[in-house]
């Protein structure tokens, strides 16, 4: 059986599969080895998007996670009461 080999669309190192960092949205497949070279492509996919729609997405998903980083800590405080 071959062995799937995936490049890092950042710095092109190749990695196993079950390695590194895949997204699938769509059609598209984002493939980075590390952390640090998605960081970095989303960092430059933030600049370069359009402010508003950036801007609200942004807003939607803080939302979101403040509301599940809330849930988290009332479920903290229940088991130790």
């Amino acid at each position: 059986m071959a062995k799937l080999e995936h490049e890092c669309i950042v710095c092109g190192k190749k990695f196993s599969n079950g390695q590194g960092i895949i997204i699938n949205k769509g059609s598209l497949k984002l493939e980075f080895h590390s952390s640090k070279c998605a960081a970095s492509f989303f960092k430059l996919l933030a600049e370069r998007l359009d402010e508003s729609c950036f801007e609200k997405s942004s807003k939607d998903l803080i939302k979101e996670l403040v509301k599940i980083r809330e849930e988290k800590q009332k479920q903290a405080k229940k088991v130790i009461s």
